[in-house]
């Protein structure tokens, strides 16, 4: 500003002035703003962290993308079963047997009649006389 007069000097800086205190301002403002709006992602963040393992929420609001439980059990790297060498028990199937036990039904599996002692071993019992026994899928 060379060849200024010291009037027009001074309503400079005065203007400048106003314009640095207007700006220092709008800055304490935006500061402000700024955070308030890191305060809220916090806590935005924070929630968003929430599942039903480190909070008080069902699982079924968990939603379809949570991962399945994991066990907490360590592998010890040895094979399930008894020892190797050892002797095994099971009852085996013979072939000429000291009992033999006849389960028969008690009842018609369709109308629930009572059933003879002539009636047949295999199968499931039919009488050919009601038509709930005709009808059913087991014959």
């Amino acid at each position: 500003m060379p060849g200024a007069s010291l009037e027009e000097v001074l309503a400079t800086v005065t203007r400048l002035q106003a314009r640095v205190a207007e700006l220092e301002t709008a800055n304490a403002e935006l500061v402000r703003a700024n955070a308030e709006l890191a305060t809220q992602n916090v806590e935005l963040r924070r929630r968003l962290g929430m599942n039903s393992g480190n909070s008080s929420k069902p699982p079924s609001s968990d939603g379809p993308d949570k991962a399945p439980p994991k066990s907490l059990r360590k592998k010890t790297g040895r094979r399930p079963g008894g020892q190797p060498g050892r002797a095994g028990s099971r009852l085996e199937q013979v072939t000429d047997p000291d009992k033999t036990i006849v389960h028969r039904p008690g009842r018609r599996a369709g109308c629930a009649g009572v059933l003879g002692p002539d009636a047949p071993v295999a199968g499931r019992p039919v009488c050919a006389k009601c038509s709930t026994c005709r009808r059913s899928p087991w014959r």
